[in-house]
């Protein structure tokens, strides 16, 4: 999209969820410490301390305006076939994350219909298997 097009993009964007934070990007191109929390098991110690759950990564689920946000657990050596049918099963919005599929290590990226597994060279140890899922 042209950057001369994103004010009014952000225009009505804005019209259906005023709150919500938005993010530019190139190519759906998003640094993981913007979508994973940096260290989950203080988090979960934070959330008990303070009186609330410290819900495991699989399942760990928000909901904001009709939106789900959750985490996709995969295990190593799964086919890149079945990443991409597990989030088109789920409906995913948006899917973000690292799996070390059969093929090799890949960046997932998925926007509606369009999910990509592309090749990725690293990835922190911690983020791989992890996939950010978005729907409604």
């Amino acid at each position: 999209m042209p950057a001369a097009a994103l004010p009014q993009l952000e225009r009505e964007l804005r019209k259906w969820e005023p709150d919500a934070p938005l993010l530019s990007t190139v190519h759906a191109q998003v640094a993981p410490e913007l979508l994973f929390p940096p260290d989950l098991a203080q988090l979960r110690a934070q959330r008990r301390a303070a009186g609330g759950v410290g819900a495991p990564p699989h399942g760990h689920a928000h909901d904001h305006a009709g939106f789900t946000a959750e985490e996709l657990v995969l295990p190593a050596g799964v086919p890149g076939t079945e990443v991409r049918a597990q989030l088109r099963g789920l409906g995913a919005l948006r899917a973000k994350g690292f799996v070390a599929t059969r093929e090799g290590l890949r960046l997932v990226q998925g926007v509606g219909a369009r999910i990509e597994l592309a090749s990725a060279e690293s990835a922190p140890p911690e983020l791989i298997g992890r996939v950010v899922v978005i729907r409604r």
